[in-house]
């Protein structure tokens, strides 16, 4: 898997779609705006369309989330796509990844 694949994804193949995912991932501004809205204590966070605010995610979600150090926010893992995108999958691969990410910044 990797970026050359986000053209196989129905909704990227139109050029506009793909066009405003791309402008969102390099908006860090934007990105982080959204990514700092959502306060709860979940391990994993999950916005929705219009429950980001922003008229650009409208049809997009973001299920991400934080990488805390020792009280330190370092960063984020995210994954942004399609609303229909198979949070079966993507919740529990944020979480592996997220740990395994925590671990190896722990042990440096």
């Amino acid at each position: 898997a990797g970026l050359s694949e986000i053209v196989d994804i129905p909704e990227f193949r139109d050029q506009d779609n793909l066009r405003r995912m791309l402008t969102i991932l390099e908006d860090y501004y934007t990105l982080s705006k959204v990514l700092n809205k959502e306060n709860s204590d979940d391990e994993v966070k999950i916005l929705i369309g219009e429950e980001t605010d922003l008229d650009i995610f409208n049809d997009y979600s973001i299920i991400f989330t934080e990488i805390v150090i020792n009280g330190d926010k370092l960063g984020y893992i995210a994954v942004l796509g399609p609303m229909r995108m198979r949070y079966n999958k993507v919740i529990p691969t944020i979480k592996y990844i997220s740990s395994v990410v925590r671990n190896l910044l722990k042990n440096r």
